[in-house]
């Protein structure tokens, strides 16, 4: 059989009867119905059509929605025979019915291409839903976009394919179908369906960690304990998923979730300021153990410093903070149980009137030590 070539030779259409003698020869290669056809690189296809003239029927049968994208097998790709049969009757019949080659067809292909056509994420984007879940909603057949050509489209793309394929028509968007399902998964949220990590980072402002909800019913709780304040919201009628490393729940269940808090006695030990003052000047208000432990702008830990002047502390050593410092010291030390320790924290501002303090001290203590 002749090879058919490519579908341009030095500017010249070629014109052959490529439609039938290429749906003969597929179909006599590839017995199969459902048989699935590897046409870039299988050599049984190639041995008799020239690859840009394939690529050329396969991008005018997906731009006219005739052809769905292509299935992917790791970095090869393929499609069943008889999408391969359609594609190439659709094409000859579109390049017969305007006496054109199929060189031309892709070049009025290309200039008819709507470019405000979007893709997976942007799509996503414009819902504002995550691009995972409206890719589930569509591959899952929940969402139909009214393209069965192209929900199939979509099934086959891979996760790293979304950003980069254009597929939806923006007008879709406005089927009352799409508008419904949106807000039907917007809903789930309530029964933290379908969360994932990358859903809870990016729209964080629909959920509430149990951590956070505790630190507004004025307990404080460390993070290796917030799965007992989990369970007490659980059974208090809070619906709360473990996600990673974190306790949530749906942001509109965090009053019903405070007031649980606020009134069970098994949160007492939680109650109350854990941190205390064990020197310095008196303060009006102590700062609270998050500010104690996240806000290195404002507070610094006592130890690494008390280490930097050569003072060991704690362990073996025979030196405590708590006994370092005395009522004569003229910068406030703070103090917070975290887990069976104590830790010690100091206003960040005062570090060298700290340190005038210490250093005239130290002799002393390392001599009682």
């Amino acid at each position: 059989m002749e090879r058919l070539g490519p579908t341009s030779q030095k500017g010249e259409e070629k014109q052959r009867p490529w439609g039938a003698v290429l749906i003969k020869s597929i179909k006599e290669l590839y017995p199969g119905v459902k048989q699935p056809v590897l046409y870039r690189s299988d050599s049984l296809l190639r041995q008799f059509v020239s690859p840009e003239t394939l690529n050329n029927i396969f991008t005018l049968a997906r731009w006219a929605r005739v052809l769905p994208l292509p299935y992917h097998q790791g970095p090869k790709t393929f499609y069943l025979r008889d999408e391969i049969v359609t594609a190439i009757s659709w094409c000859e019949q579109f390049c017969e019915e305007r006496g054109i080659g199929l060189r031309v067809a892709k070049q009025l292909r290309r200039a008819s291409r709507v470019s405000e056509h979007l893709t997976l994420r942007e799509t996503a984007q414009k819902l504002d839903i995550p691009a995972v879940v409206f890719q589930r909603l569509v591959t899952t057949g929940e969402l139909s976009l009214g393209n069965d050509i192209l929900d199939e489209s979509v099934r086959r793309l891979s996760h790293s394919q979304i950003s980069r394929k254009k597929l939806i028509d923006p007008d879709l968007l406005e089927q009352e179908l799409v508008k419904e399902t949106v807000e039907k998964w917007r809903n789930r949220y309530a029964n933290l369906d379908s969360l994932t990590p990358g859903i809870f980072y990016r729209h964080r402002e629909l959920f509430a960690t149990v951590s956070g909800v505790a630190i507004v019913a004025g307990l404080h709780v460390f993070r290796a304990e917030t799965g007992q304040l989990a369970q007490i919201l659980i059974q208090g009628g809070v619906k709360v998923t473990r996600l990673g490393g974190c306790w949530v729940m749906s942001a509109g269940e965090k009053e019903k979730a405070i007031r649980v808090l606020v009134e069970n006695s098994k949160v007492e030990k939680w109650r109350g300021n854990p941190v205390e003052q064990i020197a310095g000047p008196e303060v009006g208000q102590l700062p609270t153990l998050l500010q104690l432990m996240k806000d290195r702008e404002t507070y610094l830990p006592i130890s690494p410093l008390l280490r930097s002047l050569g003072l060991k502390v704690g362990g073996k050593s025979k030196n405590r903070v708590g006994n370092i410092f005395g009522q004569d010291c003229p910068v406030v030390i703070f103090k917070y149980r975290f887990g069976d320790h104590h830790s010690y924290c100091f206003p960040a501002e005062q570090k060298e009137i700290l340190l005038q303090y210490i250093q005239p001290r130290l002799m002393v203590i390392q001599g009682e030590s």
